[in-house]
């Protein structure tokens, strides 16, 4: 799993000729965050969570263990959450799309929300029964959280063009045209290849998840650019 470092801006002191030797620092301008490193970790994001999902199908069980291990997947998928907006946070894209992972953040946590209620109502229901409360009320928030979460992974599905318009070079080509990615080939291709290498034969099938459909779409939507070392 790929780790995001982000390399703050060098201070330059030049003394200026005839006056005062006394440096100044230029106001810090945070260096803009490589395309290749931004398009990487979404899909790294992406892929993650397939992961979580996959476990989390391997480890079910009946009967009394059932809300346990309600808590743990959802308690795993809170943890890379909790990376994942923390990494959101630290990327500095160029001003026209910082919105766009503001945004990616902003779900994220709605996501992480959710799931922390999910564990809350598990966690009760596995107590011992306290006094005044209300389990049948405390049962029928789930499915209302979980058609939450449904909803809100159709708007993360709905977004992750953003995750290619980030990766996009706006200066047009020799016929005029936005053709190509800011990464080179090689990015391209390993990028294509960790969604293939997570997701396999699951990209081509019918009846996608919306975590399955958003790996489709950007496979597809980085197989149908050009890249920075292409001919323009």
């Amino acid at each position: 799993m790929r780790r995001i470092l982000l390399v703050p801006a060098l201070i330059v002191v030049i003394p200026l000729t005839g006056q005062s030797t006394t440096t100044r620092k230029p106001p810090f301008r945070a260096q803009e965050t490589p395309p290749y490193i931004i398009g990487s970790e979404c899909i790294r994001q992406i892929c993650e969570m397939r992961e979580i999902q996959l476990i989390a199908d391997a480890e079910k069980t009946e009967g009394n263990n059932e809300l346990m291990d309600a808590i743990r997947n959802a308690t795993r998928i809170k943890i890379a959450l909790n990376a994942d907006i923390l990494n959101l946070k630290q990327m500095k894209p160029t001003k026209t799309f910082k919105d766009a992972l503001t945004l990616l953040a902003g779900l994220y946590q709605q996501k992480y929300k959710f799931y922390d209620q999910l564990i809350n109502i598990s966690t009760q229901f596995l107590s011992a029964p306290k006094p005044g409360v209300d389990y049948g009320v405390l049962g029928a928030q789930v499915p209302q959280i979980r058609a939450a979460l449904e909803d809100l992974e159709r708007t993360l599905f709905k977004t992750c063009p953003i995750i290619l318009f980030l990766m996009v070079d706006q200066k047009p080509d020799s016929e005029g045209h936005v053709s190509h990615f800011r990464i080179t080939r090689e990015q391209r291709d390993s990028l294509v290849k960790e969604l293939d290498d997570t997701f396999g034969e699951k990209l081509n099938e019918k009846n996608q998840n919306y975590n399955i459909a958003t790996a489709s779409v950007l496979k597809d939507g980085l197989n149908a650019r050009l890249c920075s070392d292409d001919p323009w």
